[in-house]
């Protein structure tokens, strides 16, 4: 079971209840991450401050991403196993393995061809990297995560797969590549 966050923190809550206040608008709560910017030869600490969405903990869709990918990780979760054939041809095809990717024959049922494409996933792609040496917890730079409030507890199979399912396809559609291609900095 995996724990992961889906409210804003209280502060950031009253923070943006004050701000709605003054302002006179409506509430909006703004992602809390610190990020390190830089002007010039000086760096500096800065919150992002980017619009947060339901549902995401706080967090602007960059971070959310970045900490459900870190959950991904820490947890040893493969992506692949909640991916459809489409998503999984595009990871081949990330991977440069096309011309190696199973051809679905016929008379053989899509879930039967996705199986196929699921373990030439999972067993190629793990193997090309283990031989560039580079493991799979590759981690993500969400960064300080640990006052985000509302915890939710993934004790339905069903809701965490396809939660998990919608970021590895939300980090596709962004070019985003979950199964790392050896440089651990891209995250």
């Amino acid at each position: 079971t995996v724990e992961y966050q889906t409210e804003p923190t209280e502060a950031q809550v009253r923070q943006a209840e004050e701000k709605a206040e003054e302002e006179g608008g409506q509430r909006q709560v703004q992602c809390s991450i610190n990020e390190q910017k830089q002007d010039g030869a000086r760096l500096y600490d800065e919150l992002c401050g980017a619009d947060t969405a339901e549902g995401h903990a706080g967090l602007c869709e960059k971070h959310y991403k970045e900490y459900l990918v870190q959950l991904i990780n820490n947890n040893a979760l493969d992506p692949a196993l909640f991916m459809d054939a489409d998503d999984l041809a595009l990871v081949i095809w990330q991977n440069d393995l096309v011309d190696d990717k199973p051809k679905q024959q016929s008379g053989v049922s899509e879930d039967d061809y996705k199986k196929q494409l699921l373990e030439f996933v999972q067993t190629r792609i793990r193997l090309m990297r283990a031989k560039k040496d580079v493991a799979f917890d590759a981690g993500a730079g969400g960064g300080g995560q640990g006052g985000v409030g509302g915890r939710r507890e993934g004790n339905d199979p069903q809701e965490a797969g396809d939660r998990i399912g919608e970021v590895a396809e939300e980090a596709i559609d962004d070019d985003e590549e979950i199964f790392g291609d050896g440089d651990d900095d891209d995250m």
